[in-house]
């Protein structure tokens, strides 16, 4: 398989060109987070958000859909951080899950960003089981967590945060409530990519 190259002019893409870099995750037959895919050490990943999945992978049928609604299998995970909801803090998560799955020829693989990314992004999804694209601005101010200034529904998480040359710069992980958006300064948290990576080179 071959992952898209990095190139300008991604943000300019179409809604509907977009939707091929995206899968749902499903869970126990229910659609109930958003992935994506990318080639590590020349092997064909799924990544998405640890709080998608069951405690234990491979005790629950667990599958991935492509926008052609072709499915295959998870087969395992190769590496986790924690579900966020599951820690005292949201700067303590690693909220993330690297998986193999059965065929990966469904999926069209995306270059994983090295390092940090502020600027616009732009986010194709699946929350409320709808396909949407979200553009809007990341930043960063530590080393756990990504903002961002839009918020995402339920069944967003695990989405690609990508910037305009192509490169996924995060996973979508968490949406701030709408009370809480003027007292945080931002609206939504993603997970920087570069952290799932430092975990696959462990």
């Amino acid at each position: 398989m071959t992952m898209r190259p990095p190139a300008d002019g991604f943000c300019d893409l179409s809604d509907e060109a977009m939707l091929k870099y995206v899968v749902v995750v499903n869970a126990n037959g229910r659609s109930n987070g958003t992935g994506f895919a990318t080639i590590i050490g020349g092997r064909v990943y799924v990544i998405t958000n640890r709080h998608n999945l069951a405690e234990e992978i491979g005790s629950f049928p667990a599958e991935v859909r492509n926008q052609d609604f072709a499915r295959t299998a998870i087969t395992g995970m190769v590496a986790g951080g924690r579900d966020y909801a599951d820690t005292e803090g949201l700067h303590f998560a690693e909220d993330f899950a690297v998986l193999t799955v059965r065929d990966p020829s469904i999926l069209h693989p995306l270059p994983l960003l090295e390092g940090r990314h502020q600027g616009e992004v732009v986010v194709p999804s699946f929350p409320d089981r709808e396909y949407t694209v979200t553009r809007g601005l990341q930043w960063f101010t530590d080393d756990w967590f990504d903002m961002l200034d839009f918020p995402l529904n339920m069944g967003a998480s695990g989405a690609p945060v990508l910037d305009c040359r192509g490169y996924v710069t995060g996973l979508y992980t968490a949406r701030i409530l709408p009370e809480h958006w003027k007292l945080a300064g931002f609206k939504g948290l993603a997970t920087p990519i570069s952290r799932v990576l430092d975990a696959m080179r462990k």
